[in-house]
């Protein structure tokens, strides 16, 4: 967000926004008393699939203001290495600062891939560091691409898991 000022009020509002008008209505998202979440982007062969459209819109690009530009190249890096084929993408996974090391995401994330694993779904994900990496492993998840994000960006790996059954 260019302005610091404003910075915290507007990723509230357009996360906000994320959630209430695309995830909650077409994707999937769990929680353990709001210390943890996760959110899904439904498979396009998912009924949501299609309303629930691409990562960004307009607006939410516009309020990058200077970063823009370096926001679409990585949106657009992420998009090219997605692996092909229907999965369920964890778009967001996060915990309470103050809940962290406490193995919070690891239960909710443990939670929604035995339900991917009940419909027989494939998972997948990118991230930005190897000690994620290691953490998804440990799930199951398989490396499948790596690289560096555009304009000097951190490390992108992307993982994909088929169903276990």
């Amino acid at each position: 967000m260019p302005d610091p000022r404003t910075r915290e009020r507007t990723l509230a509002r357009l996360v906000g926004a994320d959630i209430r008008d695309r995830f909650l209505p077409y994707g999937e998202g769990s929680t353990i008393a709001g210390l943890a979440v996760t959110l899904w982007i439904p498979p396009r062969s998912h009924p949501g699939g299609r309303e629930f459209g691409g990562r960004r819109g307009e607006a939410e690009y516009a309020a990058y203001g200077p970063q823009e530009d370096a926001m679409r190249a990585g949106d657009d890096l992420v998009s090219r290495l997605k692996p092909a084929g229907d999965h369920w993408y964890l778009d967001t996974i996060a915990t309470d600062p103050e809940w962290m090391r406490r193995g919070l995401a690891g239960r909710l994330l443990d939670h929604d891939l035995a339900r991917r694993d009940a419909r027989e779904e494939s998972s997948a994900l990118d991230t930005h560091s190897a000690e994620n990496v290691r953490f998804y492993e440990s799930r199951g998840f398989e490396l499948t691409a790596q690289a560096t994000l555009p304009a000097g960006g951190p490390d992108l790996f992307v993982m994909v898991r088929p169903p276990h059954g």
